[in-house]
C-alpha cells in the first residue's frame, strides 16, 4: 500500500507538472529539473503523514483497515491491487 500511495501521489504531481510545462512554454533543462525536484519533494511531503499513520496503526486491525479504505478512496487506489 505504501508503494501504491507514493506512486499515485507522484503520478498526480507529475501530471500537473506536465500540464503546467505544456502551457508555460519551453524551459531550459536546469529549470525543468528544478521544477521536477520541487514536485517530487511536494509529493513526498504529502505522502509522509499518510505513510506514518499507516505504520503507526499496524497493531490495530480495525483502525488500519479504516485508514486503508479512506486512503484508497481518496487517491483512487483499487482494492484489487496488492496491499
Amino acid at each position: 500500500m505504501v508503494t501504491q500511495l507514493q506512486s499515485r501521489i507522484e503520478e498526480i504531481c507529475r501530471a500537473e507538472l506536465d500540464r503546467y510545462l505544456s502551457k508555460s512554454g519551453s524551459r531550459d533543462a536546469r529549470s525543468k529539473e528544478e521544477l521536477e525536484a520541487m514536485v517530487s519533494r511536494i509529493a513526498g511531503k504529502i505522502a509522509h503523514p499518510l505513510i506514518s499513520q499507516l505504520r503507526a496503526n499496524h497493531q490495530d486491525p480495525l483502525q488500519r483497515e479504516a485508514l486503508l479504505t479512506t486512503i484508497r478512496r481518496m487517491f483512487g487506489i483499487s482494492t484489487t491491487d496488492s496491499k
